[in-house]
């Protein structure tokens, strides 16, 4: 009888064990779809705010500190190798921070039924959104590059009107002017002057080649500046909008999920902090739109929190609910496609390109060299990955 009961009972208990241990690691998990369940102090998350802001400021804005100090500025091998460490950091933001977040998010309890049929959801989104930065990135240096040969047109056009009466009395150039043209000798003219029809083909005309390769090289040099700013502006929107969704996910956790979470997320804001201001450095800009950008992604996350803790103290629940949750995971994979896209930019381009200018057959240092800057790629990609950790 005894054994009876035990082959009956042991099953039952299992199963009751399994539902207790479900029943603890659901109430260990705080879950956006049911809203704030523990304290909550005003006090100490407008405190978290001001962290947050600090280290968001001491992030974007120190790269660009270090190009007005003249013992770093001097040195250029320090910038890229922050620009790699800042390229690691972006690659681990992007899929730890942001499209696993994403996943996580889809698969929250209070999710409608149209994510069950498709397993795949936050990969789906972050792959539409780089393929749709990537046709924007085109686009854009498809218009850049026609403003560029519109403008350098509308230049050459100003130089002939300045003074055509000077064009039209030299008859002869002098054999030290800067645009004597190399192939003079093979229109049978001497080695100390030129005549007016090779000057004007030579300065003006578009097919040839002397003036071909200079145009051609000028285009390049500005076709890769506007390639950077590009570059920047879209991975500032990215960064930003990111920073906007960890300020409203952080303004509604409890006191006691607060304080870990800072620690974490005063590295995670300082890094893409530190990422973003290496861009816009690399970028140029001019006047104040570099200060600017880089006050928009200060303010992002503490506005982000503002709002959260704001609307917490109208209602409790006011930020809860599967339209919240599906939305948040939506806009979380989307902003990770972004970053991944502009992280393998970062890695593809800029990397090599660093790797040619301070790592070169016959460089004195280059591996050593060679070896910092992939020491900073991995260190960085690493951190942040810690950093997800306790996220």
């Amino acid at each position: 009888m005894q054994s009876s009961l035990k082959e009956v009972d042991a099953p039952a208990c299992v199963k009751l064990l399994k539902s207790l241990n479900y029943r603890i690691s659901e109430e260990e998990h705080s879950s956006l779809c049911d809203g704030l369940t523990g304290l909550y102090s005003f006090g100490w998350h407008i405190f978290g705010l001001f962290v947050i802001l600090i280290s968001s400021l001491i992030g974007v804005f120190l790269p660009l500190i270090i190009t007005h100090v003249a013992c770093l500025s001097r040195n250029p091998y320090i910038f890229a190798f922050s620009k790699a460490m800042a390229t690691g950091v972006l690659l681990s933001a992007s899929m730890i921070h942001l499209i696993n977040e994403g996943a996580h998010m889809f698969l929250e309890p209070c999710v409608g039924a149209w994510v069950s049929s498709y397993k795949a959801y936050a990969f789906l989104f972050a792959l539409i959104a780089a393929l749709l930065m990537q046709a924007l990135d085109i686009e854009l240096a498809t218009i850049a590059e026609r403003w560029i040969r519109r403008n350098k047109a509308n230049k050459s056009h100003n130089t002939i009107s300045q003074n055509p009466h000077d064009q039209l009395t030299q008859p002869y150039l002098s054999s030290n002017s800067p645009s004597r043209c190399k192939d003079e000798n093979l229109l049978g003219s001497s080695p100390t002057e030129v005549p007016l029809v090779l000057k004007n083909t030579c300065e003006h005309a578009r097919n040839d080649d002397c003036h071909g390769h200079q145009h051609f090289f000028e285009m390049s040099q500005d076709m890769g500046m506007a390639r950077k700013v590009i570059s920047a502006i879209c991975m500032e929107f990215g960064v930003a909008l990111h920073s906007i969704f960890v300020g409203i996910v952080v303004g509604l956790t409890t006191d006691d999920e607060l304080s870990p979470l800072l620690i974490a997320l005063f590295f995670h804001q300082m890094f893409e902090g530190m990422s973003l201001g290496s861009r816009l450095v690399d970028a140029k800009f001019r006047g104040a739109l570099e200060i600017i950008l880089a006050a928009i992604f200060t303010l992002s996350a503490p506005f982000g929190m503002a709002l959260s803790i704001s609307v917490v103290k109208v209602s409790r629940d006011a930020m809860s609910g599967s339209t919240f949750v599906e939305t948040i995971a939506v806009l979380e994979s989307f902003c990770g496609g972004i970053l991944l896209y502009l992280a393998f930019t970062l890695l593809l381009f800029d990397f090599p390109e660093d790797l040619r200018k301070f790592c070169a057959d016959g460089m004195p240092g280059r591996v050593k060299r060679k070896l910092g800057l992939f020491f900073a790629l991995w260190f960085g990609m690493g951190l942040m990955a810690f950093v997800g950790k306790s996220l």
